[in-house]
């Protein structure tokens, strides 16, 4: 399984990012302004693919 990434972006924005385990980028998400935002779109991601299993 992979893990998700907060990177900080230029401008002070950040994004996430899904990465695998041999480190491939899966998944980028749009920039957000804080980590907070960024940590509320990593849940979203997860319970859709919670009730996919």
């Amino acid at each position: 399984m992979g893990k998700f990434v907060i990177i900080r972006k230029t401008a002070g924005k950040f994004q996430v990012q899904l990465k695998s385990k041999a480190g491939a980028v899966l998944l980028s998400s749009e920039e957000y302004t804080t980590k907070i935002s960024c940590k509320k779109a990593i849940e979203s991601f997860r319970t859709p693919c919670k009730a996919a299993r």
